[in-house]
């Protein structure tokens, strides 16, 4: 695939999904990362023995009407396999047209859903300068992962179990300056208050992991973590950003020069106890 240059291209939708899987599917690809990718013409999953939801998740589903029950009960039935939970990202690309109803009869929960965004990257605003005594490093070795888990730990009130299987996922993934993936901590008068995670996809850089310590909000510190890996995949050649925003973040991605997509709508399978 070529890297997108257009942002009104209407293939931004797919490339929402494309950067998520390329993550997964690097890290599929390493024997000791412990997670199967299992891709077809009609889906993309992840599975793992980490009983927390991003690590068994559906990217892409493009079912045909007649068998896509039966597709998502043989996904259930791996995770009930490895007890644990699923879950299931319907976009705008999802087939059938009917598959949110489809998921619920067979037992996905509606979970939420999120605003996929984009943005061209050398038009993004910087209303503000960057904050006094703030600073970027990339991540470059395990000690600084403990130290971007938690924050995210403490700002997303992630479980330990997640937690350690985040770390061991992207100490795998390694620190070479030239990987597709990369993470970076914001120090704030050399306190690490701030995260972002930048995956340079086939056709766009996807933005995750963007937090800010609830001490270093409202100072630009959220704008500047975003606007980081931005650049950094522009220098690789990177022309559109995409991320997926939550509420509380949309208004500032707004300001920064992003742009509503699509929708995207989560579901949620949890293996039931034994009785």
């Amino acid at each position: 695939m070529k890297l997108l240059q257009n942002f009104e291209n209407m293939e931004i939708n797919q490339a929402l999904e494309e950067y998520v899987v390329s993550m997964y599917t690097l890290l599929s690809s390493i024997d000791s990362a412990k997670m199967e990718v299992f891709s077809s013409e009609e889906t993309i999953w992840s599975l793992t023995h980490i009983p927390f939801p991003l690590f068994n998740l559906v990217f892409r589903s493009k079912f045909k009407e007649v068998n896509a029950e039966e597709t998502i009960q043989e996904i259930i039935a791996k995770c009930r396999s490895n007890n644990v939970p699923m879950l299931f990202q319907v976009g705008p690309n999802s087939e059938p047209e009917n598959l949110s109803s489809i998921l619920e009869k067979n037992g996905f929960e509606f979970s939420d859903e999120i605003p996929g965004m984009g943005c061209e990257i050398q038009k993004l605003n910087l209303a503000m300068e960057i904050p006094s005594g703030f600073k970027i490093k990339r991540v470059i070795d395990e000690s600084m992962v403990k130290i971007y888990m938690e924050i995210i730990k403490g700002v997303f009130g992630m479980p330990d179990v997640a937690v350690d299987g985040m770390t061991d996922f992207f100490t795998t993934i390694g620190f070479e300056e030239n990987s597709p993936v990369q993470h970076f901590i914001g120090f704030l008068d050399d306190i690490p208050v701030a995260t972002s995670m930048v995956v340079m996809g086939p056709q766009v850089a996807g933005i995750l992991n963007v937090t800010t310590m609830p001490e270093a909000r409202r100072k630009g510190v959220g704008t500047w973590i975003t606007y980081y890996p931005l650049q950094f995949a522009k220098n690789r050649g990177y022309k559109i950003g995409v991320l997926t925003s939550s509420e509380e973040a949309y208004t500032m991605y707004e300001k920064m020069g992003f742009q509503e997509m699509c929708k995207i709508k989560r579901y949620m399978w949890t293996p039931q106890p034994s009785l």
